[in-house]
């Protein structure tokens, strides 16, 4: 579920929290955070759908 989700965020270099704070604008951090829940919802259910795909064969 961790490699779907992050497969659909865009790449970011970020050591520690001072980084994310100090580069990124309030803007862009609640922009990254609703994609970030954007794509771990996707990959939940992406997920679950396959599971349930397996268990129908």
């Amino acid at each position: 579920m961790a490699c779907v989700a992050l497969n659909r965020l865009p790449p970011r270099y970020i050591r520690h929290d001072v980084d994310h704070s100090f580069y990124l604008t309030e803007r862009e951090r609640a922009e990254n955070e609703a994609a970030i829940r954007e794509a771990v919802s996707f990959a939940f259910e992406f997920v679950q759908a396959k599971v349930a795909m397996r268990a129908r064969r």
